[in-house]
Protein backbone atom coordinates (compact mmCIF):
# COMPACT_ATOMS: atom_id res chain seq x y z
CA UNK A 1 0.00 0.00 0.00
CA UNK A 2 1.46 3.36 -1.00
CA UNK A 3 1.00 6.61 0.89
CA UNK A 4 1.89 10.24 0.45
CA UNK A 5 2.26 10.18 4.22
CA UNK A 6 2.49 7.17 6.47
CA UNK A 7 -0.51 6.20 8.56
CA UNK A 8 -0.35 4.11 11.69
CA UNK A 9 -2.85 1.29 11.60
CA UNK A 10 -3.14 -1.17 14.47
CA UNK A 11 -5.64 -3.89 15.25
CA UNK A 12 -6.42 -5.93 18.35
CA UNK A 13 -9.17 -8.28 19.35
CA UNK A 14 -11.60 -7.10 22.02
CA UNK A 15 -14.92 -8.01 23.61
CA UNK A 16 -17.89 -8.57 21.32
CA UNK A 17 -21.52 -8.94 22.40
CA UNK A 18 -23.98 -10.40 19.93
CA UNK A 19 -27.58 -9.62 20.73
CA UNK A 20 -30.16 -12.25 19.89
CA UNK A 21 -33.69 -11.20 19.00
CA UNK A 22 -35.11 -13.20 21.93
CA UNK A 23 -33.47 -10.81 24.36
CA UNK A 24 -30.50 -12.90 25.45
CA UNK A 25 -26.97 -12.42 24.20
CA UNK A 26 -23.83 -14.42 23.62
CA UNK A 27 -20.62 -13.04 25.09
CA UNK A 28 -17.28 -13.77 23.43
CA UNK A 29 -14.09 -12.65 25.13
CA UNK A 30 -11.75 -12.26 22.18
CA UNK A 31 -8.92 -10.50 24.02
CA UNK A 32 -5.81 -12.63 23.80
CA UNK A 33 -3.67 -10.39 26.01
CA UNK A 34 -3.84 -7.05 27.77
CA UNK A 35 -2.65 -4.03 25.77
CA UNK A 36 -1.94 -0.46 26.75
CA UNK A 37 -3.08 1.71 23.84
CA UNK A 38 -2.98 5.42 23.08
CA UNK A 39 -6.36 7.05 22.47
CA UNK A 40 -5.81 7.05 18.69
CA UNK A 41 -4.66 3.44 18.69
CA UNK A 42 -7.70 2.47 20.73
CA UNK A 43 -10.09 3.99 18.19
CA UNK A 44 -8.14 2.49 15.29
CA UNK A 45 -8.47 -0.91 16.94
CA UNK A 46 -12.16 -0.43 17.71
CA UNK A 47 -12.91 0.53 14.09
CA UNK A 48 -11.09 -2.51 12.76
CA UNK A 49 -12.87 -4.73 15.25
CA UNK A 50 -16.31 -3.42 14.26
CA UNK A 51 -15.55 -3.96 10.59
CA UNK A 52 -14.30 -7.51 11.01
CA UNK A 53 -17.15 -8.40 13.37
CA UNK A 54 -19.86 -7.15 11.01
CA UNK A 55 -18.22 -9.06 8.19
CA UNK A 56 -18.00 -12.24 10.25
CA UNK A 57 -21.39 -12.33 11.92
CA UNK A 58 -23.90 -10.38 9.79
CA UNK A 59 -26.73 -12.61 8.60
CA UNK A 60 -26.23 -11.80 4.89
CA UNK A 61 -23.00 -11.84 2.86
CA UNK A 62 -21.19 -8.49 3.09
CA UNK A 63 -19.81 -6.49 0.17
CA UNK A 64 -16.58 -5.50 1.93
CA UNK A 65 -15.69 -2.75 -0.52
CA UNK A 66 -19.07 -1.02 -0.20
CA UNK A 67 -18.97 -1.36 3.59
CA UNK A 68 -15.48 0.14 3.75
CA UNK A 69 -16.39 3.05 1.49
CA UNK A 70 -19.52 3.80 3.49
CA UNK A 71 -17.49 3.92 6.70
CA UNK A 72 -14.71 5.94 5.02
CA UNK A 73 -17.15 8.59 3.76
CA UNK A 74 -18.57 9.11 7.25
CA UNK A 75 -15.09 9.17 8.76
CA UNK A 76 -13.53 11.71 6.38
CA UNK A 77 -16.46 14.03 5.60
CA UNK A 78 -15.68 16.32 8.53
CA UNK A 79 -16.46 19.56 6.66
CA UNK A 80 -17.69 20.59 3.22
CA UNK A 81 -14.18 20.37 1.73
CA UNK A 82 -13.01 17.07 3.25
CA UNK A 83 -13.98 13.98 1.28
CA UNK A 84 -13.17 10.31 0.87
CA UNK A 85 -12.13 9.64 -2.72
CA UNK A 86 -12.93 6.26 -4.23
CA UNK A 87 -10.83 5.23 -7.22
CA UNK A 88 -13.06 7.03 -9.73
CA UNK A 89 -13.22 10.30 -7.78
CA UNK A 90 -9.51 10.12 -6.98
CA UNK A 91 -8.65 9.86 -10.68
CA UNK A 92 -11.00 12.72 -11.54
CA UNK A 93 -9.49 14.99 -8.88
CA UNK A 94 -5.97 14.03 -9.89
CA UNK A 95 -6.76 14.96 -13.51
CA UNK A 96 -8.16 18.34 -12.45
CA UNK A 97 -5.19 19.15 -10.24
CA UNK A 98 -2.71 18.06 -12.88
CA UNK A 99 -4.59 20.12 -15.48
CA UNK A 100 -4.20 17.64 -18.33
CA UNK A 101 -5.95 14.43 -19.33
CA UNK A 102 -7.12 12.44 -22.33
CA UNK A 103 -10.01 14.14 -24.04
CA UNK A 104 -11.53 15.29 -27.33
CA UNK A 105 -11.38 18.97 -26.50
CA UNK A 106 -15.02 19.93 -27.08
CA UNK A 107 -17.89 21.30 -25.01
CA UNK A 108 -21.51 20.91 -26.01
CA UNK A 109 -25.09 21.23 -24.87
CA UNK A 110 -28.21 19.37 -25.82
CA UNK A 111 -30.54 21.20 -28.13
CA UNK A 112 -33.60 19.21 -29.09
CA UNK A 113 -32.59 16.11 -31.02
CA UNK A 114 -28.88 16.88 -31.35
CA UNK A 115 -25.85 18.09 -29.42
CA UNK A 116 -24.73 21.59 -30.30
CA UNK A 117 -20.97 22.14 -30.10
CA UNK A 118 -20.34 25.32 -28.12
CA UNK A 119 -16.55 25.27 -27.98
CA UNK A 120 -13.62 23.52 -29.64
CA UNK A 121 -10.23 23.61 -27.93
CA UNK A 122 -7.72 24.95 -30.51
CA UNK A 123 -5.08 22.52 -29.16
CA UNK A 124 -7.35 19.47 -29.05
CA UNK A 125 -7.90 16.64 -31.54
CA UNK A 126 -11.26 18.12 -32.61
CA UNK A 127 -9.70 21.36 -33.92
CA UNK A 128 -10.11 21.64 -37.72
CA UNK A 129 -12.48 18.66 -37.71
CA UNK A 130 -15.44 19.63 -35.56
CA UNK A 131 -16.54 23.26 -35.65
CA UNK A 132 -18.33 25.74 -33.43
CA UNK A 133 -22.12 25.15 -33.73
CA UNK A 134 -21.82 21.82 -35.52
CA UNK A 135 -24.80 19.60 -34.67
CA UNK A 136 -23.94 16.09 -33.49
CA UNK A 137 -26.66 13.57 -34.40
CA UNK A 138 -24.83 10.30 -33.79
CA UNK A 139 -21.93 9.23 -31.54
CA UNK A 140 -20.49 5.78 -32.21
CA UNK A 141 -23.67 3.69 -32.54
CA UNK A 142 -25.87 5.98 -30.42
CA UNK A 143 -28.47 8.23 -31.97
CA UNK A 144 -28.58 11.42 -29.89
CA UNK A 145 -32.35 11.77 -30.23
CA UNK A 146 -32.91 8.25 -28.85
CA UNK A 147 -30.74 8.41 -25.74
CA UNK A 148 -30.53 10.31 -22.49
CA UNK A 149 -27.69 12.79 -22.09
CA UNK A 150 -26.15 10.65 -19.33
CA UNK A 151 -25.85 7.72 -21.77
CA UNK A 152 -24.27 9.95 -24.41
CA UNK A 153 -21.77 11.38 -21.93
CA UNK A 154 -20.83 7.86 -20.87
CA UNK A 155 -20.06 7.01 -24.49
CA UNK A 156 -17.99 10.17 -24.98
CA UNK A 157 -16.10 9.59 -21.73
CA UNK A 158 -15.48 5.90 -22.33
CA UNK A 159 -11.97 4.46 -22.19
CA UNK A 160 -12.02 4.02 -25.96
CA UNK A 161 -9.61 6.47 -27.56
CA UNK A 162 -11.49 6.56 -30.88
CA UNK A 163 -14.93 8.16 -31.16
CA UNK A 164 -16.99 8.37 -34.37
CA UNK A 165 -19.45 11.17 -35.14
CA UNK A 166 -22.20 11.94 -37.60
CA UNK A 167 -22.89 15.67 -37.80
CA UNK A 168 -24.68 18.34 -39.76
CA UNK A 169 -22.90 21.66 -40.35
CA UNK A 170 -24.47 25.07 -41.01
CA UNK A 171 -24.23 25.89 -44.70
CA UNK A 172 -23.64 22.29 -45.81
CA UNK A 173 -26.39 19.99 -47.09
CA UNK A 174 -24.73 16.62 -46.65
CA UNK A 175 -24.19 14.95 -43.31
CA UNK A 176 -20.54 14.58 -42.33
CA UNK A 177 -19.04 11.39 -40.87
CA UNK A 178 -15.71 11.53 -39.07
CA UNK A 179 -13.78 9.95 -36.24
CA UNK A 180 -11.45 11.43 -33.64
CA UNK A 181 -8.76 9.98 -31.44
CA UNK A 182 -8.58 11.36 -27.91
CA UNK A 183 -5.26 12.72 -26.75
CA UNK A 184 -3.81 14.10 -23.55
CA UNK A 185 -4.14 17.87 -23.67
CA UNK A 186 -3.76 20.65 -21.14
CA UNK A 187 -6.97 22.12 -19.80
CA UNK A 188 -6.25 25.77 -20.42
CA UNK A 189 -6.33 27.80 -17.18
CA UNK A 190 -6.47 31.06 -19.19
CA UNK A 191 -9.07 31.21 -21.93
CA UNK A 192 -8.44 34.60 -23.52
CA UNK A 193 -6.04 37.53 -23.38
CA UNK A 194 -6.41 40.70 -25.40
CA UNK A 195 -6.44 44.49 -25.38
CA UNK A 196 -10.10 45.10 -24.66
CA UNK A 197 -10.21 48.87 -25.36
CA UNK A 198 -8.74 52.24 -24.31
CA UNK A 199 -5.30 50.71 -23.71
CA UNK A 200 -6.64 48.24 -21.14
CA UNK A 201 -5.87 44.54 -21.19
CA UNK A 202 -8.21 41.70 -20.29
CA UNK A 203 -7.43 38.15 -19.18
CA UNK A 204 -9.84 35.40 -18.08
CA UNK A 205 -8.23 33.13 -15.46
CA UNK A 206 -10.42 30.05 -14.91
CA UNK A 207 -8.46 28.04 -12.31
CA UNK A 208 -5.05 27.56 -10.71
CA UNK A 209 -3.12 24.47 -11.79
CA UNK A 210 0.56 23.72 -12.25
CA UNK A 211 0.32 25.36 -15.70
CA UNK A 212 -1.30 28.65 -14.63
CA UNK A 213 1.85 30.62 -13.75
CA UNK A 214 3.73 29.80 -16.96
CA UNK A 215 0.64 30.41 -19.07
CA UNK A 216 0.08 33.73 -17.34
CA UNK A 217 3.70 34.86 -17.81
CA UNK A 218 3.64 33.98 -21.50
CA UNK A 219 0.35 35.73 -22.23
CA UNK A 220 0.93 38.72 -19.93
CA UNK A 221 4.43 39.48 -21.23
CA UNK A 222 3.23 38.93 -24.80
CA UNK A 223 0.48 41.51 -24.32
CA UNK A 224 2.91 44.04 -22.77
CA UNK A 225 5.36 43.55 -25.62
CA UNK A 226 2.64 44.08 -28.22
CA UNK A 227 1.11 47.04 -26.35
CA UNK A 228 3.89 48.71 -24.30
CA UNK A 229 1.68 51.72 -23.47
CA UNK A 230 -0.92 49.57 -21.72
CA UNK A 231 -2.38 51.48 -18.77
CA UNK A 232 -4.11 48.70 -16.84
CA UNK A 233 -5.07 45.03 -16.77
CA UNK A 234 -8.37 43.37 -15.89
CA UNK A 235 -7.91 39.90 -14.41
CA UNK A 236 -11.28 38.18 -14.57
CA UNK A 237 -11.46 35.51 -11.85
CA UNK A 238 -15.24 35.31 -11.72
CA UNK A 239 -16.30 31.71 -11.26
CA UNK A 240 -12.69 30.66 -10.56
CA UNK A 241 -13.00 27.87 -7.94
CA UNK A 242 -9.31 28.01 -7.07
CA UNK A 243 -6.84 25.16 -7.40
CA UNK A 244 -3.55 24.28 -5.78
CA UNK A 245 -1.91 26.35 -3.05
CA UNK A 246 1.56 26.30 -4.69
CA UNK A 247 0.17 27.72 -7.95
CA UNK A 248 -1.46 30.64 -6.11
CA UNK A 249 1.76 31.31 -4.16
CA UNK A 250 3.88 31.26 -7.32
CA UNK A 251 1.37 33.52 -9.07
CA UNK A 252 1.65 36.17 -6.34
CA UNK A 253 5.43 35.82 -6.30
CA UNK A 254 5.50 37.01 -9.93
CA UNK A 255 4.81 40.54 -8.68
CA UNK A 256 6.74 40.68 -5.40
CA UNK A 257 10.41 40.95 -4.44
CA UNK A 258 9.93 40.42 -0.73
CA UNK A 259 7.34 40.07 2.02
CA UNK A 260 4.77 37.55 3.19
CA UNK A 261 2.58 35.97 0.53
CA UNK A 262 0.58 33.66 2.74
CA UNK A 263 0.75 31.96 6.13
CA UNK A 264 -0.86 28.59 6.73
CA UNK A 265 -1.87 27.54 10.22
CA UNK A 266 -2.95 23.98 10.82
CA UNK A 267 -1.91 20.40 11.34
CA UNK A 268 -0.32 19.49 8.02
CA UNK A 269 2.94 17.62 8.63
CA UNK A 270 1.97 17.41 12.31
CA UNK A 271 2.73 21.10 12.91
CA UNK A 272 -0.07 21.43 15.49
CA UNK A 273 -1.11 25.00 14.57
CA UNK A 274 2.40 26.43 14.22
CA UNK A 275 2.30 28.93 11.33
CA UNK A 276 4.20 28.18 8.14
CA UNK A 277 5.18 31.37 6.28
CA UNK A 278 5.58 31.56 2.50
CA UNK A 279 7.60 34.63 1.50
CA UNK A 280 8.33 36.22 -1.87
CA UNK A 281 11.63 35.63 -3.62
CA UNK A 282 13.71 38.17 -5.51
CA UNK A 283 12.69 38.94 -9.08
CA UNK A 284 9.37 40.11 -10.44
CA UNK A 285 7.53 40.87 -13.66
CA UNK A 286 6.83 44.38 -14.94
CA UNK A 287 3.74 45.65 -13.10
CA UNK A 288 0.74 47.55 -14.43
CA UNK A 289 -2.30 48.50 -12.33
CA UNK A 290 -4.64 45.52 -11.90
CA UNK A 291 -8.35 45.21 -11.39
CA UNK A 292 -9.43 41.74 -10.31
CA UNK A 293 -13.03 40.74 -10.95
CA UNK A 294 -14.68 38.38 -8.44
CA UNK A 295 -18.14 36.96 -7.97
CA UNK A 296 -19.99 34.65 -5.57
CA UNK A 297 -18.26 31.57 -7.01
CA UNK A 298 -14.67 32.88 -6.85
CA UNK A 299 -12.94 30.82 -4.18
CA UNK A 300 -9.79 29.42 -2.63
CA UNK A 301 -6.65 30.17 -4.69
CA UNK A 302 -8.50 32.95 -6.55
CA UNK A 303 -9.30 34.62 -3.24
CA UNK A 304 -5.77 34.12 -1.91
CA UNK A 305 -4.23 35.67 -5.04
CA UNK A 306 -6.64 38.59 -4.99
CA UNK A 307 -6.10 39.38 -1.32
CA UNK A 308 -2.32 39.09 -1.66
CA UNK A 309 -2.08 41.54 -4.58
CA UNK A 310 -4.42 43.95 -2.85
CA UNK A 311 -2.46 43.70 0.43
CA UNK A 312 0.55 45.09 -1.44
CA UNK A 313 -1.45 47.82 -3.20
CA UNK A 314 -1.16 46.17 -6.62
CA UNK A 315 -4.85 45.57 -7.32
CA UNK A 316 -8.37 46.85 -6.81
CA UNK A 317 -11.27 44.40 -6.63
CA UNK A 318 -14.58 44.78 -8.46
CA UNK A 319 -17.72 42.64 -8.32
CA UNK A 320 -19.37 40.72 -5.49
CA UNK A 321 -18.12 39.38 -2.18
CA UNK A 322 -16.46 36.07 -3.01
CA UNK A 323 -17.28 32.57 -1.77
CA UNK A 324 -15.09 32.56 1.35
CA UNK A 325 -12.93 29.42 1.27
CA UNK A 326 -9.95 30.20 3.48
CA UNK A 327 -8.85 26.63 4.12
CA UNK A 328 -6.35 24.42 2.32
CA UNK A 329 -6.72 20.70 1.80
CA UNK A 330 -4.10 18.00 1.50
CA UNK A 331 -4.75 15.08 -0.83
CA UNK A 332 -3.56 11.76 0.61
CA UNK A 333 -3.30 8.83 -1.77
CA UNK A 334 -3.36 5.14 -1.00
CA UNK A 335 -3.42 1.94 -3.01
CA UNK A 336 -4.58 -1.57 -2.25
CA UNK A 337 -5.35 -4.74 -4.14
CA UNK A 338 -9.14 -4.55 -3.72
CA UNK A 339 -9.69 -0.78 -3.70
CA UNK A 340 -7.14 0.22 -6.33
CA UNK A 341 -5.93 3.82 -6.04
CA UNK A 342 -8.04 5.78 -3.60
CA UNK A 343 -7.51 8.67 -1.24
CA UNK A 344 -8.92 11.48 0.79
CA UNK A 345 -8.95 15.24 0.56
CA UNK A 346 -8.61 16.53 4.10
CA UNK A 347 -8.68 20.07 5.46
CA UNK A 348 -5.28 20.59 7.11
CA UNK A 349 -4.80 24.37 7.16
CA UNK A 350 -6.40 27.78 7.42
CA UNK A 351 -4.54 30.38 5.37
CA UNK A 352 -4.00 34.10 5.91
CA UNK A 353 -2.60 36.69 3.54
CA UNK A 354 -0.38 39.46 4.92
CA UNK A 355 -2.95 41.90 6.32
CA UNK A 356 -5.08 39.19 7.92
CA UNK A 357 -2.11 37.35 9.42
CA UNK A 358 -0.62 40.35 11.19
CA UNK A 359 -3.93 41.51 12.67
CA UNK A 360 -4.74 40.61 16.26
CA UNK A 361 -6.70 38.41 16.30
CA UNK A 362 -5.86 37.00 12.88
CA UNK A 363 -8.50 37.45 10.16
CA UNK A 364 -9.16 34.78 7.51
CA UNK A 365 -11.48 35.03 4.55
CA UNK A 366 -12.92 31.63 5.50
CA UNK A 367 -16.73 31.78 5.57
CA UNK A 368 -16.67 35.54 4.95
CA UNK A 369 -15.14 36.04 1.50
CA UNK A 370 -13.09 38.85 -0.04
CA UNK A 371 -14.56 42.33 0.26
CA UNK A 372 -14.65 44.28 -3.00
CA UNK A 373 -13.49 47.86 -3.53
CA UNK A 374 -16.00 48.56 -6.31
CA UNK A 375 -19.33 46.79 -5.94
CA UNK A 376 -21.20 45.33 -8.87
CA UNK A 377 -24.32 43.25 -8.38
CA UNK A 378 -24.47 40.33 -10.82
CA UNK A 379 -28.16 39.91 -10.12
CA UNK A 380 -30.29 36.96 -9.09
CA UNK A 381 -29.29 33.42 -9.97
CA UNK A 382 -31.06 33.52 -13.34
CA UNK A 383 -29.24 36.70 -14.40
CA UNK A 384 -25.99 35.32 -13.03
CA UNK A 385 -26.29 32.08 -14.99
CA UNK A 386 -27.36 33.92 -18.14
CA UNK A 387 -24.13 35.96 -18.09
CA UNK A 388 -22.05 32.80 -17.62
CA UNK A 389 -23.92 31.11 -20.47
CA UNK A 390 -23.31 34.06 -22.79
CA UNK A 391 -19.66 34.27 -21.80
CA UNK A 392 -19.10 30.57 -22.55
CA UNK A 393 -20.77 31.06 -25.94
CA UNK A 394 -18.40 33.98 -26.53
CA UNK A 395 -15.40 31.78 -25.71
CA UNK A 396 -16.58 29.23 -28.26
CA UNK A 397 -16.86 31.92 -30.92
CA UNK A 398 -13.45 33.27 -29.85
CA UNK A 399 -11.73 29.90 -30.20
CA UNK A 400 -13.39 29.40 -33.57
CA UNK A 401 -11.61 32.55 -34.73
CA UNK A 402 -8.28 31.27 -33.36
CA UNK A 403 -8.72 27.94 -35.17
CA UNK A 404 -9.44 29.90 -38.37
CA UNK A 405 -6.21 31.89 -37.77
CA UNK A 406 -7.88 35.29 -37.52
CA UNK A 407 -6.12 38.25 -35.90
CA UNK A 408 -6.97 38.70 -32.20
CA UNK A 409 -8.16 42.27 -32.78
CA UNK A 410 -10.55 41.03 -35.48
CA UNK A 411 -11.75 38.17 -33.27
CA UNK A 412 -12.53 40.61 -30.45
CA UNK A 413 -14.25 43.08 -32.79
CA UNK A 414 -16.51 40.40 -34.27
CA UNK A 415 -17.27 38.65 -30.98
CA UNK A 416 -20.91 39.29 -30.04
CA UNK A 417 -20.08 39.56 -26.34
CA UNK A 418 -17.09 41.89 -26.37
CA UNK A 419 -18.53 44.10 -29.09
CA UNK A 420 -21.55 44.86 -26.84
CA UNK A 421 -20.33 44.94 -23.23
CA UNK A 422 -23.12 47.27 -22.22
CA UNK A 423 -25.60 44.49 -22.94
CA UNK A 424 -23.62 41.43 -21.91
CA UNK A 425 -21.10 42.49 -19.25
CA UNK A 426 -21.41 46.02 -17.79
CA UNK A 427 -19.04 45.06 -14.96
CA UNK A 428 -16.17 45.09 -17.45
CA UNK A 429 -17.26 48.57 -18.55
CA UNK A 430 -17.15 49.64 -14.90
CA UNK A 431 -13.55 48.41 -14.65
CA UNK A 432 -12.61 50.27 -17.85
CA UNK A 433 -14.25 53.41 -16.50
CA UNK A 434 -12.19 53.14 -13.30
CA UNK A 435 -8.92 52.97 -15.25
CA UNK A 436 -9.94 55.90 -17.45
CA UNK A 437 -10.80 58.03 -14.40
CA UNK A 438 -7.44 57.19 -12.81
CA UNK A 439 -5.65 58.17 -16.02
CA UNK A 440 -7.28 61.62 -16.12
CA UNK A 441 -6.38 62.51 -12.51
Amino acid sequence: MGFKRSILVSSVMTTVMIFISLGTYLHFDLVSKKSILSETEEYNAALGTLFSTVNKFYVEPINKKKLFEKVAEELVNLDENSHYLNSKRYKSLDNRLEGEYQQLGITYRRKGEFLLITNVNPDGPAANKLKYHDKIEKINDLMVNENRLSVIRKSLNSKSSNISFEITRPGEKQKIKLSLNKKVIMEKPIRMTHLIRDGIGFMKIDFFSKFTVNEFKKKYLGLLKKHPAIKGMILDMRGNPGGTLPSAIHFCDLFLDEGLIVATVGNEEGRRNVAKLYKAKKGKLPIVPFIIMLDRDSASAAELSTNCLRDYGLAKVIGERSYGKGTAQTVFDFESKNLGKYGMRLTTNIYYTKVGYYKSPRVSINNRGVDVDIKHDFGNQDSYMARKYNFNEAVGQWNNGIINKLDIAQIAKENFYFSDLKKYDPAILKAIEYFNQKATK
